[in-house]
C-alpha cells in the first residue's frame, strides 16, 4: 500500500506538473518550513499516505475516531503552504482508493492463508 500510494503520488505530480503555493502569499507563520519541498504540489502524498494510514489502524482497531488525523494533516500541509486544499482532498482520495483496492484486501488475504 505505502509504495502503491508513493507510486502512483509520484506519477500524478509528474503528469500535472503543478507549482506549489507561492510562499510570499503566506502569511506570517511562527515557524516557517516551507522551504524544504522542491517537488510539485497536485496531489499531497502526505495526505495520501495518511489516508492510507489511518484508515488501515482504523480498520484493524475498530476504532473510527482515529481518522480525525486525516483532517489534521491535510490542514496543516495547507497551512504551512505545502498545498492547495484541492491538493489535499485528492491526495486523500489516492490514499483512499488504494487502502480499498490494494491495503486493506491483502491483509484479508494475508489472515486467510493457512499456517
Amino acid at each position: 500500500g505505502v509504495l502503491a500510494t508513493l507510486l502512483s503520488t509520484s506519477g500524478i505530480k509528474r503528469v500535472t506538473n503543478r507549482e506549489r503555493p507561492r510562499v510570499e502569499h503566506l502569511g506570517p507563520r511562527q515557524v516557517s518550513i516551507r522551504g524544504m519541498e522542491t517537488n510539485k504540489s497536485f496531489p499531497s502524498g502526505d495526505s495520501a499516505q495518511a489516508c492510507l494510514f489511518f484508515g488501515f489502524v482504523a480498520a484493524h482497531t475498530g476504532n473510527p475516531w482515529i481518522c480525525f488525523g486525516l483532517p489534521a494533516v491535510m490542514f496543516a500541509r495547507v497551512y504551512f503552504g505545502f498545498h492547495f486544499i484541492a491538493d489535499t482532498v485528492f491526495g486523500a482520495w489516492v490514499g483512499f482508493l488504494i487502502l480499498v483496492s490494494i491495503a486493506l484486501p491483502a491483509q484479508l488475504l494475508l489472515v486467510a492463508l493457512p499456517t
